[in-house]
């Protein structure tokens, strides 16, 4: 028969094991690098880690409890979000546009799927990847690309124009007397050397 005491030291031993692995798996979700984020079937915020929090300059009282379309700088990009986790589809990667506290715009990706109970919309699981610096490099080199194009379009215009001026200078300058024609005979400088026979 197994000891009483030393089956209470055991189950002691494996609820403290328990505690360690959740304050590891909190700690891990709440310091993560990723932002993170929760939000119910409403779209109210439940909870979000501290790269969430950095990433749009709150605090954890004026982040969580607020609707997260407060944060979203176009209205029908989250509406569609929330449409489609409420269809029990897993968003991949979808752009969009978050309001920093500062008034900024942050450039994110967000991935995420929603834990059910059954048919319960528990909440969702939103990872968020900040793409700002990529974006403005991306809408940097379409600008560049575009003033280029532009400005060989507008510098195409002298060099036609002078191409014109030369190929008509040509033209006229074949007709001068003492120029060379097309075959490379020289033309007569005076119209009465014409029918002469050179010695």
């Amino acid at each position: 028969m197994t000891d009483p005491s030393q089956r209470i030291a055991e189950l002691e031993a494996e609820n403290a094991l328990l505690r360690s692995r959740e304050q590891d798996l909190a700690d891990f979700v709440e310091n993560a690098a990723v932002p993170l984020h929760w939000v119910a079937a409403d779209g109210t915020i439940l909870w979000a880690n501290q790269a969430e929090l950095a990433l749009l300059g709150y605090t954890k009282d004026e982040y969580i409890g607020r609707h997260i379309a407060e944060f979203h700088a176009d209205r029908e990009v989250i509406d569609d979000i929330l449409r489609r986790l409420s269809a029990r589809e897993t968003i991949h990667d979808y752009e969009a546009r978050l309001r920093h506290k500062n008034g900024s715009i942050r450039h994110v990706v967000i991935t995420s799927s929603v834990r059910w109970d059954e048919e319960r919309f528990l909440h969702t699981r939103c990872f968020t990847r900040d793409i700002t610096e990529a974006s403005g490099l991306k809408m940097s080199c379409a600008l560049r690309s575009r003033n280029w194009s532009s400005s060989r379009i507008t510098c195409r215009q002298p060099l036609r124009a002078a191409a014109a001026t030369c190929t008509t200078s040509g033209s006229a300058a074949a007709m001068l007397p003492g120029s060379v024609g097309p075959r490379g005979n020289r033309r007569a400088s005076d119209p009465r050397s014409r029918g002469r026979t050179q010695l």
